[in-house]
């Protein structure tokens, strides 16, 4: 690959495979003047969510975010098993990606249907409290919460689980 189409690939990468994202920041005109065609784009995106499906894992969430900001619809069937295997806030955290990615991308109705079904019973699984969260994963709930409201963060998973898991039974049958 040339250096200008190495140059291009990072872009891409850097921004999600998102064109939209890159004309936010204005990065968009130093991609056109690579000339990067259609198909390349969509070998380099295939090598994207690749790469990040290979990286998921219950213990970090970068892979999952990656391919979330990416709008991988494609990668549902990975992030679904991925979510049945996590608990406690990993499980919170793919449920909400993996319902983003079943309502906003295209996906074949199988796959939407199975990712909508497993975002309502991770969230139904964890109104009942009975997880563990790593100190890690403490941190980071800890870091959203506002001082004030004095919750725990199995408080804040089991709060968000329900918020979510309302919303979602409210568009889904409505």
């Amino acid at each position: 690959m040339n250096e200008n189409l190495d140059k291009a690939k990072r872009l891409f990468f850097d921004y999600s495979c998102s064109k939209f994202f890159m004309s936010r920041d204005g990065a968009d005109s130093e991609y056109k003047q690579y000339g990067v065609t259609p198909e390349l784009e969509e070998e380099w995106r295939k090598e994207y969510i690749a790469y990040w499906t290979a990286r998921l894992s219950t213990d970090d969430f970068e892979a999952a975010s990656s391919l979330d900001h990416a709008w991988a619809g494609e990668a549902l069937p990975d992030l679904i098993r991925m979510c049945n295997q996590a608990e406690g806030y990993a499980k919170l955290q793919y449920a909400e990606i993996i319902w983003r990615l079943a309502t906003g991308t295209k996906t074949t109705d199988d796959i939407q249907q199975q990712a909508m079904e497993t975002c309502l019973k991770a969230w139904k699984s964890l109104l009942d409290g009975r997880f563990n969260i790593p100190e890690h994963f403490r941190k980071k709930i800890d870091l959203k919460m506002a001082p004030i409201n004095k919750i725990t963060p199995e408080e804040y998973v089991i709060n968000s689980a329900r918020r979510q898991l309302e919303a979602a039974q409210k568009r889904k049958f409505s």
